[in-house]
């Protein structure tokens, strides 16, 4: 298989992605592989560890105060908290490789768990979205990322939920332009 990286750029955003040429001659929109936001996972894991320290730092010395610790223990626990640091490192790569979405010119593939005890993969076609939305939070506007919630007439919840993406308004309108042209091919 011939592949090569493509850059799609756009007013707002830049899509990284792998194209395959083959594809390419069939098609005039190339597959999007998509991850999740490295600063979605950032911010969130951030603030477990910064509660995480303060807590540590408020209360270990009362503690160890009231409990007559020696003071080897208490460098053991200083210790323990620079392993707490290296698990939260540990997860936030786990975050980023856990999930991958695929978005092809027919379908939108959400393959979960890779790095998980369960795999799952879920296929939507593009001509069976009923619904594209789009769900931020402040520091997620603030700094571009957010989820993208998509559903279809098989059922009233949302299938397929793309969390923490960068730009999901601009994924949002790419899925919408496809599926347009979904619609307008099957009607050909």
């Amino acid at each position: 298989m011939n592949t090569k990286l493509v850059v799609l750029e756009s007013p707002q955003t830049v899509f990284a992605h792998q194209l395959d040429k083959s594809a390419l001659a069939a098609s005039s929109t190339p597959t999007l592989k998509i991850r999740h936001s490295i600063i979605g996972i950032l911010l969130e894991l951030s603030l477990t560890v910064a509660g995480i320290s303060v807590l540590y730092a408020l209360f270990l010395p009362a503690i160890a105060a009231s409990w007559n610790w020696p003071k080897p223990i208490l460098n053991y626990s200083l210790h323990a908290l620079d392993v707490a640091r290296l698990l939260v490192l540990l997860e936030l790569i786990r975050r980023y490789f856990n999930d991958l979405y695929i978005l092809s010119d027919r379908r939108i593939r959400q393959m979960r768990g890779y790095i998980s005890f369960s795999f799952s993969i879920t296929n939507i076609k593009l001509c069976d979205i009923r619904e594209v939305k789009i769900e931020q939070s402040l520091f997620g506007r603030l700094l571009g990322y957010g989820t993208v919630h998509i559903g279809t007439a098989s059922t009233n919840a949302y299938e397929v939920q793309l969390k923490k993406i960068a730009h999901p308004r601009d994924l949002a309108e790419e899925i919408s332009r496809r599926r347009l042209i979904q619609k307008e091919m099957a009607k050909n």
